[in-house]
């Protein structure tokens, strides 16, 4: 599979003109990024076990995602294993160590998939 980020997306014109009601529904501020993956028969990681900064909801705009979140320490005990599909979101607190994988819904499809989501930095 292939994979491409667009990060900083509050910088561009269509985003900014929707973000201010997003966050004033949220009641917070930050940025967004985007996050699409081409899927084929196997799972397709993210950037491996990482940790952000920041807290993030990672909302799932097309496609299948599975979500594992463990703690402050490289190898911690993973506390979320969630399968998400479109329209759902997960929190992910800043400072946990977590991975993301991007699942094929039809692993007999005969042509790839994509799967988008956003991660809202908090």
């Amino acid at each position: 599979g292939r994979a491409f980020a667009v990060e900083q997306m509050n910088r561009l014109d269509i985003v900014r003109d929707w973000l201010p009601q997003l966050f004033t529904h949220l009641g917070v501020a930050g940025s967004v990024d985007m996050y699409a993956t081409r899927v084929g028969r196997r799972k397709v990681g993210s950037y491996g076990w990482h940790m952000d900064t920041v807290d993030a909801l990672i909302y799932v705009l097309k496609g299948t995602k599975r979500v594992r979140v463990a703690g402050h320490y490289p190898g911690s005990k993973v506390t979320l294993d969630k399968v998400l599909n479109a329209g759902s979101l997960v929190y992910v607190p800043g400072g946990r160590f977590h991975i993301l994988h991007a699942l094929p819904t039809d692993v007999d499809a005969k042509t790839a998939q994509m799967v988008v989501v956003l991660s809202i930095g908090l």
